[in-house]
């Protein structure tokens, strides 16, 4: 599955790559001597400076091969890009994450070690990255290499930039508003399974469900507290961004959490949902709160749009993909929100015309935008008599021997 990861502010900040008139040059020859003193530092037959743009990657200067341009997807910088820390591979072959990698696999470059930075724009958004490449595996770079190799990263943006000015300060107060109410608004996703669960609780207080009820509302509200502190530590509100705090999760808790969390709404509306965990002992790599945050999503949507009978499948398609699907027994009508599910996620305007509680709502294409930051595929199928929300990802994300924290 060649799925690249995707920024949460992909939208903006390949619109200031594209604003950057520079990038239209043809000859760079202060950032061709970069790249060749970048070559000489880490003893590289290869170095290069990469643009990252919607759907390809193209390099305004490069040494040791022909500048050209290749699919995203495919573009061992769209790794770099997704933090402003440098990354350092030694051996491509040995790292679940890229052994199976069109870059590193027989057939292709065959690369083996990778070191590079991002490219941050005075904005905050990042470009795309100056790093080295070797077909043979390296030892871990120095302290002081990766040092070097940032400031000449910064070097290779000013450079860029000398003759580029594009004013961002319209569109930044455009973007923060856009994020905090963004942000607000899928907060009331655990927020609308507290109210459920507290309006019940004033109907059946003497009942002997009481406690079931009470537990619903705690957990939602354990992982809206969670959740706020995730938004906080990990956001950049600048940029409209936001990083996963990945750790070691199985997704078998994960969904038996969230089943409990939504259960009080189900049952109100007499629909049942049940759990195929085929993974039960699989640790995954990625982001819980975030994840949680998508099932939760998904559930709700089942729950409050979709039919009675609701099914949560965990398991390995037949190429290793790591699959969870929703699905219910229900009718899909809202079809202009299916449309836009797979359009670009630009927040604006029409966010402050949604309902909380009509429809797709934001938790659809919201979960899209999570699940291809953890570098998966999210796809909603439609048949005569069902629904199903699929989350695809990748295999390098199981941890192979760790202890689990979650």
């Amino acid at each position: 599955m060649e799925f690249c990861p995707i920024p949460f502010n992909d939208e903006d900040r390949a619109l200031a790559v594209r604003n950057l008139p520079s990038l239209s040059n043809s000859d760079y020859p202060a950032i061709d001597a970069i790249c060749e003193a970048t070559r000489l530092l880490f003893n590289c037959p290869t170095a290069l400076v990469s643009a990252i743009y919607e759907d390809s990657q193209i390099l305004p200067s490069a040494v040791g091969i022909e500048k050209g341009e290749v699919p995203r997807r495919i573009s061992l910088c769209s790794f770099t890009i997704m933090s402003d820390e440098p990354m350092i591979v030694s051996d491509l072959s040995l790292d679940p994450k890229f052994s199976n990698h069109p870059m590193v696999v027989e057939g292709g470059p065959e690369y083996r070690f990778y070191v590079g930075v991002p490219l941050v724009l005075s904005s905050g958004f990042r470009l795309g990255s100056l790093c080295a490449l070797d077909v043979k595996p390296h030892d871990k770079p120095s302290v002081r290499q990766i040092a070097l190799l940032e400031e000449l990263g910064k070097a290779v943006v000013a450079i860029f930039e000398q003759h580029s000015a594009p004013d961002h300060q319209d569109s930044e107060d455009k973007r923060v508003s856009n994020f905090i109410t963004l942000v607000g608004h899928e907060l009331r996703t655990p927020l609308t399974i507290i109210l459920g669960a507290l309006g019940l609780l004033q109907i059946k207080a003497a009942d002997k469900g009481i406690q079931h009820l009470a537990s619903s509302a705690k957990k939602a509200t354990d992982h809206l507290a969670s959740l706020i502190e995730t938004i906080i530590e990990f956001s950049v509100v600048e940029t409209g961004d936001l990083s996963l705090n990945e750790q070691p999760s199985r997704l078998s808790i994960l969904a038996n959490r969230t089943i409990e969390m939504v259960s009080a709404l189900s049952q109100t509306g007499g629909k049942s949902i049940s759990l195929d965990c085929r993974l039960e002992d699989i640790d995954l790599l990625i982001d819980p709160d975030q994840i949680q945050l998508c099932l939760t999503a998904l559930l709700l949507n089942s729950v409050l749009h979709g039919g009675h009978e609701i099914l949560v499948s965990i398991y390995r398609d037949h190429d290793g993909v790591i699959r969870i699907d929703v699905r219910d027994d229900g009718e899909f009508e809202a079809t202009d929100g299916l449309q836009n599910l797979h359009k670009p996620f630009v927040v604006g305007e029409e966010l402050d015309r949604r309902k909380s509680s009509g429809g797709l709502g934001l938790g659809l294409p919201l979960t899209r935008k999570i699940i291809e930051m953890h570098s998966g595929k999210f796809e909603v199928f439609i048949n005569t008599s069902s629904t199903t929300a699929s989350i695809r990802l990748p295999s390098w994300r199981e941890v192979k021997s760790h202890t689990t924290k979650l």
